[in-house]
């Protein structure tokens, strides 16, 4: 798991994260959205072109494809809104025990 200490970070629960994301994400930034404890994060993998490492992280995913997968899971509406501000040169990983997303190059 790459260091995100000096990330900025995002809580999806706040209703302004929405808006923060996407101008983070287009400006092609790092940034980690933590997720609620609940959330259903299974996605595609092979479809997202993820990789997956031992402890179950998938990383260097298709954010657009991704995102647009966790839109339709409950508690995460909205977040299928970040797949074209997600697109280019970011990839991301979907850290399941950690209940986050790191966007990242």
């Amino acid at each position: 798991m790459r260091d995100t200490t000096n990330m900025p970070t995002a809580d999806w629960s706040d209703p302004k994260t929405l808006n923060r994301a996407k101008a983070q994400l287009m400006r092609d930034e790092p940034l980690v959205v933590n997720l609620p404890a609940d959330a259903d994060l299974t996605i595609d993998e092979g479809a997202a072109g993820c990789q997956r490492d031992d402890s179950g992280l998938l990383w260097n995913c298709d954010p657009g494809v991704t995102l647009r997968q966790l839109g339709g899971h409950p508690g995460l509406e909205g977040m299928e809104k970040l797949a074209k501000a997600a697109t280019g040169h970011s990839r991301v990983d979907v850290d399941g025990q950690g209940h986050r997303l790191v966007f990242h190059d």
